[in-house]
């Protein structure tokens, strides 16, 4: 662990000393996360309306609708389109929540999260 020395705004009442790079990074990193709040949130509306809107379409236009290629092409875009919401969405709140420390731990962990919500709609419709 590399020590630093850092000045009293960071430590607030603690004793200025070595601290690690962690704890270093730790209170820039929340204060960000708190101005923050409102794009989180905004993102995670986003997230799940898509996320239950584009189900909704693949439910419509796979079981009601006859099937052509304009049905077949906006399933294709709502497939995607729930791609992004279950993948790229949660990789961003996690950017945004973690901006100072985010590392690929995190990013890996988001991802295989998401392929485990996502695996069993592709494998049981398609195989």
């Amino acid at each position: 662990m590399a020590s630093i020395n850092i000045s009293r705004r960071f430590l607030g009442n603690r004793r200025a000393g070595p601290v690690d790079k962690d704890s270093l990074v730790q209170l820039p990193n929340d204060e960000m996360a708190t101005l923050m709040i409102p794009a989180t949130v905004y993102i995670s509306l986003l997230m799940v309306l898509g996320f239950v809107g584009n189900l909704f379409v693949c439910y419509y236009y796979t079981f009601q609708s006859k099937r052509s290629t304009n049905s077949f092409f906006i399933v294709m875009l709502a497939v995607y389109d729930l791609i992004v919401c279950s993948i790229s969405m949660p990789t961003e709140i996690a950017d945004i929540e973690h901006i100072y420390r985010l590392g690929v731990e995190k990013f890996l962990e988001s991802v295989v999260g998401c392929f485990r919500l996502i695996w069993p709609y592709f494998y049981y419709n398609y195989a």
